[in-house]
């Protein structure tokens, strides 16, 4: 391979080392580790269509093993159907089979885009985490207004902890920033010695080639010459 071209290839896995450094940095975030998304729609059948929400519950792992909850609510439609706004939320969320959140809220004036925040949901690993619940939602059909009750649940299991993220993760994120940087080192090396290569080979150009094989050549008849001098 020519020397130039692996200097080039060089370079680069040394850029693409570099730019992993913030990923395994932050492996935790990058991997969603102690991260739950759950987004699904929820629909109502109507004649010329349907009308319903998407529901979004987020929950993300602070610290202590305690959560943020975020339930976000959209208003959806398809067809004719024109959605006003919800008028109505209550839920719970659950953790196994206790209730550790309720939420009822009548709205004064509709709004097709609500989210609701809660802090320290105390959680451990294999809990089941449930939100429950129903949104009354007002639609246009035909000009016509009509509201509808819709019932939604959503369910998540709980995989890992504070303590594990912190103490495993952190090990590997660690070790592969060791072996990030040993890599760059070695690339460095392969680059040093490549370069001198290159150099060495523009100063020993063709004439020092041949003067160099003139004298070795010299050298190795002379020793013939002495290995046949009769003793």
């Amino acid at each position: 391979m020519n020397k130039k071209f692996q200097v080039i290839i060089a370079i680069f896995l040394i850029i693409l080392c570099l730019s992993l450094i913030p990923v395994i940095h932050n492996i935790v975030d990058v991997l969603g580790l102690g991260r739950y998304n759950l987004n699904q729609d929820f629909n109502h059948s109507f004649t010329q269509g349907t009308g319903g929400v998407n529901i979004h519950l987020y929950l993300e792992l602070t610290q202590d093993d305690r959560y943020i909850a975020k339930v976000n609510f959209n208003t959806i439609s398809t067809g004719s159907i024109d959605p006003v706004g919800i008028v109505h939320l209550e839920y719970s969320i659950y953790k196994n089979e206790d209730a550790e959140i309720y939420l009822n809220q009548t709205l004064v004036t509709p709004t097709n885009s609500i989210a609701k925040i809660h802090y320290n949901l105390q959680c451990a690993k294999f809990d089941v985490i449930t939100c429950t619940g129903e949104v009354n939602i007002r639609f246009l059909e035909n000009s016509i207004e009509k509201e509808v009750s819709i019932d939604y649940v959503l369910s998540v299991v709980i995989t890992t902890t504070s303590v594990e993220i912190s103490n495993n993760w952190f090990v590997i994120s660690m070790w592969l920033l060791v072996l990030d940087f040993g890599i760059v080192g070695y690339l460095v090396v392969i680059i040093a010695k490549t370069i001198r290569r290159i150099q060495f080979d523009k100063w020993y150009t063709e004439e020092h080639k041949k003067t160099d094989e003139a004298f070795f050549k010299k050298i190795r008849k002379r020793l013939e010459e002495e290995d046949n001098i009769p003793t």
